[in-house]
């Protein structure tokens, strides 16, 4: 009975401390509050005659540091990387000691995000040391935005520069004396700026370089220089442009007589100006990727010619005519289904075509053969137009020799079904576009993934009503272009032009229905994305 009594006892003691344990420990609220600096036992801000190259940061709870090399932000700038470390409680920045520090000079050191607490990550926010090496601290402010070029809207992360070099060139040989970075709304300010004149550039500084590299950054950038005379604080607001890169030439390729390959060092977004010396009597030349391929013919051809590329010029041989190309090769730019009736069905060819045998060419149905015209878009495209049908299936047959390119090459055979779209089941967009400038040209362009399908040029008037027909069902968008020089194309920014790039704008429209026209108002006075006028009308 007595080993019953103690084996109950235990039993209930066991059962008793199992309920008390379960369940989790409930803590406090969360810690949200970030770390707040112990100023009587950090560093003194704001110092004047410094001399100094050590400074300690003092909080009020245990803090580290993260990604320093973004965050941390010295003007100007150093030329050595400074030694910054967290421990316990305290930060320290320390100078390299090969570092010169400028007389009497304002260094303002910027820590950005990268001060946080250990436990929960928050960010100690906008904290900067002040200091100066002579008797004063400089006080003159700049502050703006940065924008970006399509929507207006501000871009974050974008390195804000001032130059007291006024040339050009100083983007690319040094780095700045002031900089700092805008924030998540595109915002900046730059504060404690000595009273000078500054040339204001921005950059996406995609190395972190401090430099402007041409070929993979953009930029934003004014044609005046900033200083300041009554007032203490500038506000300067830039939109980032991509800039108009020159292609540089870096080398050829020569294999074959009649055709030239010529490498530049970045894709030309238009053909760059080309030579030869004697002058062929025929040439053409078109792009692929960064290559430029010039096809030309002698009808007395030189032993040798010049080649003026770019700012460079060599003498060429002329190859053996047995190393000419003996194939010739093709791309279709339509498919098997889908095609609209009424569309152009356009080849892209290797080589420029020289001869077209349309007898070895066919397209119909089971009972019935198409005519159809051949149309060139030189040099090296073409195009089949016949009348075809909505909802029909067609074959394409064309057979070797249909096609012959300069060097009297033929290609494979080509034989493709087709099948049309239905003509109900296509729709229309009716656009309306106000809050144009009537005293300019504007481009209206009609994309669908990033492609341009319809091209319509607007030309001094303050509105216009487009229509844009045999559109199938899906999201498009429409992009309108300040056509300033009236060249029919956008032009890029240039830095070195001190030109901003030509206007754009673009909205996204509502999913384009089958069967449907759609009704919808472009204002090019807003950013803002346009709501159709109605929901559309079958």
């Amino acid at each position: 009975m007595k080993a019953f009594y103690h084996l109950f006892s235990l039993l209930l003691i066991l059962t008793s401390y199992s309920c008390a344990s379960s369940g989790e420990l409930q803590g406090g609220p969360k810690d949200t509050v970030a770390p707040k600096l112990v100023v009587e036992k950090s560093s003194p801000n704001f110092a004047l005659r410094n001399t100094q190259r050590s400074f300690v940061f003092t909080f009020d709870e245990f803090v580290e540091v993260k990604e320093v090399i973004k965050q941390v932000l010295v003007s100007p700038p150093l030329v050595y990387i400074p030694r910054i470390k967290a421990r316990g409680k305290e930060v320290s920045f320390s100078f390299n000691e090969k570092e010169e520090l400028k007389e009497n000079t304002t260094y303002i050191i910027q820590f950005g995000e990268a001060i946080r607490d250990y436990t929960e990550q928050n960010k100690v926010l906008n904290f900067k040391h002040v200091f100066s090496t002579g008797d004063v601290i400089d006080s003159l402010e700049l502050k703006g935005r940065i924008t970006d070029e399509t929507k207006g809207e501000g871009v974050a992360g974008i390195s804000v520069m001032l130059y007291d070099d006024l040339l050009d060139s100083a983007i690319i040989r040094r780095k700045p004396f002031y900089f700092t970075k805008t924030d998540a709304t595109g915002h900046f300010e730059l504060g404690n700026l000595k009273n000078d004149t500054f040339r204001l550039v921005a950059i996406k500084d995609e190395n972190n370089n401090l430099q402007f590299d041409e070929l993979n950054e953009l930029i934003a950038f004014e044609d005046r220089f900033v200083w300041w005379s009554d007032s203490l604080s500038q506000n300067r607001n830039l939109v980032l442009y991509k800039t108009d890169v020159t292609p540089l030439y870096s080398g050829y390729k020569h294999k074959s007589a009649g055709l030239l390959g010529i490498k530049w060092h970045t894709e030309p977004k238009q053909l760059p100006p080309v030579k030869l010396e004697p002058e062929p009597d025929e040439m053409a030349s078109w792009l692929r990727g960064d290559s430029m391929f010039v096809y030309y013919h002698y009808l007395v051809a030189p032993d040798s010619f010049w080649l003026d590329a770019g700012n460079k010029r060599g003498g060429l041989a002329m190859p053996d005519t047995s190393a000419s190309p003996r194939s010739l090769s093709f791309q279709p730019e339509f498919g098997s289904v889908g095609i609209v009736p009424g569309d152009t069905l356009w080849i892209d060819w290797e080589r420029p075509i020289a001869k077209i045998d349309k007898s070895l060419i066919s397209l119909g149905d089971s009972s019935t053969t198409l005519k159809f015209e051949i149309v060139k878009a030189y040099p090296k495209k073409t195009g089949i137009f016949a009348p075809m049908l909505p909802k029909q299936a067609y074959n394409l047959s064309i057979l070797p020799g249909a096609f012959k390119d300069v060097y009297g090459n033929t290609h494979d055979t080509l034989s493709q079904s087709l099948k049309t779209f239905a003509i109900e089941k296509l729709s229309q967009l009716k656009l309306e576009v106000v809050g144009l400038d009537s005293t300019k040209q504007y481009l209206v362009n009609l994309l669908k993934a990033n492609k341009i399908l319809k091209t319509t040029e607007i030309q001094k008037m303050g509105h216009q009503i487009l229509f844009f027909d045999r559109l199938k069902s899906d999201t498009y968008t429409v992009q309108i272009i300040e056509d300033s020089n009236a060249n029919g194309r956008i032009d890029a920014a240039s830095y070195w032009e001190q030109k901003p790039a030509e206007k754009m704008k673009q909205y996204n429209l509502e999913k384009l229905r089958e069967s449907w026209t759609l009704e919808t108002k472009v204002d090019y006075r807003e950013n803002s994305q346009p709501a159709p006028n109605n929901p559309g009308i079958r």
